[in-house]
């Protein structure tokens, strides 16, 4: 019994141990588009724990950044097309109406932030 209290309490912190707040913040409020960032970071480099970690950090913080500052919704959605992973799949899912859906694909988010900052 001891085992599952410890395993329930402690697994997630190791886990997520590298993850800073921003990620834990994503983690819990939009699981959705914090695996979106998680497929992207494992596909940037596979297998590389470490360095998933520290890309999905940055991925987070330039997410929750974009979100304080992106309120012109055309440039924001031209700076996401432009870093989306997925093209065709993005814009198939934006035809057909799934715009929330589309944003919760393997995106770079870094890359959207200095989109939209280089041409606000």
């Amino acid at each position: 019994m001891k085992k599952i209290i410890f395993l329930f309490f402690f697994l997630p912190i190791l886990c997520f141990g590298q993850l800073n707040k921003n990620a834990r913040a994503i983690y819990d409020n939009d699981k959705e588009l914090f695996n979106s960032i998680k497929y992207y970071a494992n596909e940037i480099y596979p297998g590389d724990g470490k360095s998933q970690d520290s890309e999905i950090n940055l991925q987070c913080k330039a997410y929750i950044d974009l979100t304080q500052i992106a309120f012109d919704v055309e440039l924001y959605h031209r700076a996401v097309e432009k870093n989306v992973m997925y093209v065709t799949l993005f814009r198939k899912m934006v035809s057909n109406g799934e715009i929330l859906k589309a944003y919760k694909t393997p995106i770079n988010w870094v890359r959207v932030l200095d989109y939209y900052r280089d041409n606000d």
